[in-house]
């Protein structure tokens, strides 16, 4: 798997309105995977305004890493 490819590919495709979301979602999901947390929580913190639904996902994360501020 060439996670750091598709890592630039979806960071590229965030710029861009129309594929903002599903790139933030991509990106997410692959820094999870990864155990990236710190760059899946910035990006869920971005999808957590769009989607509250994320916000759920925030708290997941923040207590894996054993940080809850």
């Amino acid at each position: 798997q060439d996670f750091d490819r598709a890592i630039r590919a979806f960071e590229l495709a965030q710029t861009h309105p129309e594929f903002k979301r599903a790139a933030q979602m991509s990106l997410y999901d692959i820094y999870h995977q990864q155990g990236a947390y710190e760059h899946a929580i910035v990006v869920v913190k971005a999808l957590s305004k769009i989607d509250n639904d994320y916000a759920v996902d925030l708290i997941k994360l923040q207590l894996e890493m054993g940080n809850l501020d």
